[in-house]
């Protein structure tokens, strides 16, 4: 009877383990969905990169599964996911991450000695540009190589005029400092090219054509300029006289001609820091547009523009923000401008119209949904949670950051200005 009973029990235990779905013989735990199978229906766990067939997982983790990529296989992700992280191939967003040639281009992808040409302090003027022997300035890697790229790091003395389509990418803290006085320190020297600057810091412009960036009459380029620092040039920081320029989360300041002055020119400048800039005889302090009738864009929204001075004479120039437009007023939409000298807003009629913004002290009050509050800016232009700038921007506003990459919104709505609390 014992032995009947035994034989009973083993069955049964047999029969529970066979009737559970992810039942497999000699698997991992006898779980076949911990990774795969035996005749009963469950798939064999991988044991090598031969066994993993999928083109989206072709590398055979260290638990038996098969995965896009691993740290001992990073050779798995290339193009435009290169980056091996948590086993799936994604795409760089640091230069650091490309560790075989420290360039993570925008698309997300590495860049090579192909694409790229590399300028460091280290460099000479006589070296290829390549990532082991850069060049030391960024005109020997604009006229010596074709790179549709080109990677700055360190500080670089030099004065630069673009005359072909390329990608300036710059490393933390990377300067180009103007080496010649009476010159812009970047000039876009060509109708038709399309320029992009990304991090790099520009400074040092002295003299009269002192310009930290110039795009003069005459010449009508696609310009974009994402987190770059213009600061401490004897004209403007930015002179834009034709063709589409695209300003996003810079900083300008100190910049002794004034901030940014746009003619007769497209324009999208979004969360922007434009502050301290202008003398109290420069024709502009932070921001001016002259404009004709010239195609959309027409943006400037989230910008804090502080600080700036100026002549007040109200034809020739502004303070704060000075619009002189025909024949078609543009609406510029969640801005702080406020503390420049005696005028925030010159314009005529309605040149202008700002909606959500806080313009003061001496700017419009309670219409349009404006304020005229005191934003309590900081020294870096940040808001404290107290501001009345906080959470006060349109309800509609569909903007996903800040001028440092935090996302939008904190908070029931987004925050006027470059900056969001956190």
């Amino acid at each position: 009877m014992k032995t009947l009973g035994l034989i009973l029990v083993l069955t049964a235990a047999a029969a529970c383990q066979q009737d559970n779905p992810n039942y497999c013989t000699g698997h991992i735990d006898n779980n076949c969905a911990l990774g795969s199978g035996s005749s009963d229906g469950g798939t064999m766990a991988c044991t090598g990169n031969t066994q993993c067939t999928s083109t989206s997982a072709p590398v055979c983790d260290t638990g038996g599964v098969c995965v896009a990529c691993t740290d001992s296989e990073l050779g798995a992700c290339g193009n435009t996911t290169p980056i091996c992280s948590n086993e799936a191939c994604i795409a760089c967003t640091a230069h650091v991450q490309c560790t075989a040639s420290d360039a993570c281009l925008p698309d997300g992808s590495c860049g090579t000695d192909s694409n790229v040409a590399y300028v460091s302090p280290t460099g000479t003027t006589e070296n290829p540009c390549t990532f082991m022997s850069p060049c030391s300035t960024i005109s020997r890697a604009l006229s010596t190589t074709h790179a549709p790229f080109i990677k700055v790091s360190g500080t670089i003395s030099d004065n630069i005029t673009i005359a072909r389509n390329v990608t300036i990418l710059a490393d933390a803290g990377a300067t180009l400092q103007s080496a010649s006085s009476n010159t812009p320190v970047v000039a876009i020297g060509g109708s038709g090219l399309a320029v992009e600057i990304d991090d790099l810091a520009i400074t040092g412009g002295s003299s009269g054509s002192g310009f930290g960036v110039s795009v003069p009459s005459g010449v009508a380029a696609m310009l974009v300029l994402q987190r770059v620092t213009i600061t401490g040039n004897s004209a403007m920081g930015i002179s834009f006289a034709g063709g589409t320029l695209t300003a996003k989360r810079c900083t300008l300041t100190a910049n002794n001609g004034g901030g940014v002055y746009v003619t007769d020119s497209s324009y999208d400048l979004e969360n922007n820091i434009i502050a301290a800039n202008g003398t109290p005889t420069s024709s502009v302090g932070g921001f001016e547009v002259v404009q004709g009738a010239v195609a959309a864009p027409h943006i400037f929204d989230f910008n804090t523009v502080a600080d700036n001075i100026s002549t007040t004479n109200t034809t020739t120039g502004g303070v704060g923000v000075t619009c002189v437009i025909n024949p078609a007023a543009e609406q510029f939409h969640d801005d702080i401008i406020w503390n420049n000298g005696t005028h925030e807003l010159l314009k005529t009629g309605s040149d202008c119209t700002f909606t959500y913004s806080d313009i003061g002290p001496d700017g419009p009050a309670s219409s349009g949904n404006m304020l005229n509050a005191d934003p309590m800016l900081d020294v870096s232009y940040h808001i404290p949670t107290t501001s009345p700038a906080k959470d006060s921007a349109d309800p509609t506003a569909n903007e996903p950051v800040d001028i440092v990459g935090d996302s939008r919104p904190i908070g029931l709505h987004d925050d006027i200005g470059a900056f969001e609390t956190q």
